[in-house]
């Protein structure tokens, strides 16, 4: 279960990374809620791609480490992150159609 739920995290991830990229490079990256990443994006997209990398990597260090100590923890903290980026997914599609629409 643990790592079903390190690949769907890490392929939501991916596709926010892919969202952020694409809906930036068409609308500039003030569209970006988070200022951290919208510093990011501002210098260059693969300054905001390693930190994506590193992030997820860290997350699933973490996961990891949890998991080796309480596997029940470990799963509902990445079903947690695997539930909050399909939303964020599904946030930054629906986000995308109607900035498209204008």
């Amino acid at each position: 279960m643990f790592f079903i739920l390190v690949i769907l995290l890490s392929i939501l991830w991916f596709f926010d990374l892919f969202q952020t990229l694409r809906m930036t490079k068409r609308f500039g990256n003030r569209i970006e809620e988070n200022p951290f990443a919208r510093f990011l994006l501002k210098h260059k997209p693969i300054d905001f791609t390693i930190f994506k990398v590193v992030d997820l990597l860290f997350v699933i260090g973490i996961m990891y480490f949890l998991n080796v100590q309480n596997t029940l923890i470990a799963n509902g903290l990445l079903s947690l992150f695997v539930l909050i980026y399909v939303f964020t997914v599904i946030h930054n599609s629906h986000a995308y159609k109607n900035i498209y629409k204008i």
